[in-house]
C-alpha cells in the first residue's frame, strides 16, 4: 500500500497593523466618559500648585515615553515576560502620578472644603476619588486562566 502525505496549505501571516489612536470627537468631548467624575466640592480657580503640575507633566511625559517602548516591543513579538514587566512599570508609574494629583488636591481642593466648613461634601468626593486609587483599593481582580 502507497503512503500519500497530505499537507495543509500555507498561509502567509495576517499583516501587522500599527496602533492607531482614535480620533477625538468634533464636539470637544472627553475620550473617557468611563467613570463618572465626582462633583467638584473643593474646586478652585487653580487647581495645581505648580510643583505638583510640573512633577505630574514630566512623569506623564516619560510614561509616554517608555509607552512607545512597549508598543514597540508588542509589534516586534518580543518575549512576553519582558513585555509584562515593563507594563508593570508603567502601571507603577502612572500609580506615582497618582499619587501626586492626589497631594495636590489634599493639600487645594480639600483645605479650601474644610476652611469653609464643607466636611461633609469633601469626605464624600474623597470617598469617591479613592475608588481609583490601586493603593486604596487594592489589586484587581485575579484572573483564573484555563491553561490548556
Amino acid at each position: 500500500m502507497r503512503r500519500i502525505k497530505v499537507t495543509a496549505p500555507s498561509f502567509p501571516p495576517p499583516p501587522r497593523r500599527r496602533f492607531e489612536a482614535p480620533e477625538v470627537p468634533s464636539s470637544g468631548a472627553s475620550l473617557m466618559t468611563t467613570y463618572p467624575t465626582p462633583p467638584r466640592v473643593g474646586y478652585t480657580e487653580r487647581v495645581m500648585k505648580d510643583e505638583h503640575k510640573r512633577s505630574a507633566l514630566t512623569r506623564l511625559k516619560t510614561i509616554r515615553g517608555h509607552l512607545d517602548g512597549v508598543i514597540s516591543m508588542v509589534e516586534a513579538d518580543r518575549y512576553c515576560p519582558d513585555v509584562m514587566k515593563q507594563v508593570s512599570a508603567l502601571q507603577a508609574s502612572l500609580e506615582r502620578v497618582n499619587r501626586i494629583v492626589l497631594q495636590n488636591h489634599l493639600e487645594t481642593c480639600v483645605a479650601e472644603a474644610v476652611r469653609e466648613h464643607r466636611v461633609a461634601e469633601i469626605v464624600d468626593e474623597l470617598m469617591e476619588t479613592m475608588k481609583y486609587t490601586a493603593a486604596v483599593t487594592g489589586p484587581a481582580p485575579r484572573l483564573d486562566l484555563e491553561v490548556q
